[in-house]
């Protein structure tokens, strides 16, 4: 058996600033090299950066870069020249594809084609014949897309998905509560679905020693409705002043006007002494040593499909915090979430920090999460479940 990565066409592998698929798609290669499943990656060229770290995907794992025209190489992520580079990179791909499976399927058994982004499979599907002619090859799709936890009906934006949900062979999704709305809204029967959560990378994310605590309270995560900031903000404002603690966020703004409520919002209040927005932060060093330098991570995220820096805090012994939201990230983990992760309502959010202030029980907490995370969400873990699923 052989499973090949796509990359998104959203930036190369490995992604440097707030990618979280890209990361995924990273971490499984590696964790897939380890349990000595043959794995190559297809994915995007552009702006030089055109290398994995090799010395951690071994000497097995190919890759093959799309080289897309210069032009498109600088885009804007929010313009329409954007999405004329997703259909680029998309259709070149599957061209590319076409020519490499035509060769490959001669010598390999069993060949899943792992898809992260509806444009791939979209214009895979429709310029790959050989996904009818080849019963060796299958394609593998994982949902990323957060909105399926919610939506009665399938709007507009997801037409593109629901078809790759509907022709995929294999359906990844990240939570139960997923999977039951895509049975129901597109009559998907439940053997081709299977739920597996994303994991944490455990060798970047990791307590460090030495390293002074800060009055923060740390949230990582796009700047907009969803994530849900400005009443995070608001919720917390009481106890920030009372105890001297700041609100750091970091994250790309998907949404301006919001990012300016949030803003005139701490200015109304006077807060700019409390809060404090800080870009977008690199993944890797970078993020684990803010991770390592606050006190708490909190999130009231309105919705979530799953949350990579959640984990990624719990693994670097930072102790979250999180929305209702988050619950139905971990229903699949086990039987006492509950006790391991706290999701106060909002008038217990104060009383929940004032809590955690108490040095035992924070070290209490903060080590049932670190153990939780170690034994139930790294990489290699969850490359395991998947490959489980999928034979």
């Amino acid at each position: 058996m052989k499973i090949i990565e796509i990359g998104t066409g959203y930036t190369t592998i490995p992604a440097k600033i707030g990618a979280a698929t890209e990361i995924v798609i990273e971490n499984l290669l590696i964790s897939f090299c380890k349990l000595h499943i043959r794995s190559e990656l297809f994915d995007i060229s552009y702006n030089g950066r055109n290398t994995l770290n090799e010395n951690e995907l071994g000497d097995d794992v190919i890759v093959h870069r799309i080289n897309i025209p210069i032009f498109l190489q600088t885009v804007k992520d929010r313009s329409i020249i954007h999405l004329f580079r997703r259909v680029w990179y998309s259709v070149k791909l599957a061209f590319f594809l076409k020519r490499y499976l035509s060769d490959e399927t001669e010598t390999e058994n069993e060949i899943y084609l792992h898809f992260h982004n509806q444009f791939n499979f979209l214009f895979s599907y429709v310029i790959l014949r050989t996904f009818h002619r080849h019963k060796e090859v299958k394609t593998l799709y994982t949902l990323h897309t957060p909105d399926w936890s919610i939506v009665k009906k399938i709007p507009i934006r997801l037409i593109l998905e629901k078809f790759a949900l509907k022709k995929a062979d294999v359906i990844i999704c990240l939570t139960s509560l997923i999977k039951h709305n895509i049975m129901n809204l597109l009559k998907i029967k439940s053997g081709k679905i299977n739920v597996v959560s994303n994991g944490v990378n455990t060798r970047q994310y990791r307590p460090l020693e030495k390293v002074f605590k800060k009055n923060w309270i740390v949230n990582i995560g796009s700047i907009c409705e969803r994530k849900n900031q400005l009443e995070t903000i608001k919720l917390l404002s009481p106890f920030l002043k009372k105890y001297n603690f700041r609100f750091v966020f970091a994250g790309k703004i998907v949404d301006y006007d919001y990012f300016r409520n949030i803003q005139s919002f701490v200015e109304k209040n006077e807060l700019s002494s409390f809060v404090r927005y800080i870009g977008e932060v690199t993944p890797g060093e970078a993020l684990n040593n803010l991770y390592n330098s606050a006190r708490f991570y909190v999130s009231h995220s309105k919705s979530e499909a799953f949350s990579l820096v959640v984990l990624e805090s719990m693994a670097a012994k930072l102790p979250v915090i999180l929305s209702p939201a988050f619950k139905v990230s971990f229903a699949d983990s086990s039987d006492f979430v509950e006790e391991i992760i706290k999701f106060p309502e909002d008038s217990l959010l104060t009383s929940v920090l004032e809590e955690l202030l108490d040095e035992s029980n924070y070290q209490e907490y903060s080590e049932e999460q670190y153990r939780f995370v170690l034994n139930s969400f790294s990489w290699d873990v969850k490359a395991e479940e998947i490959i489980k699923k999928i034979v």
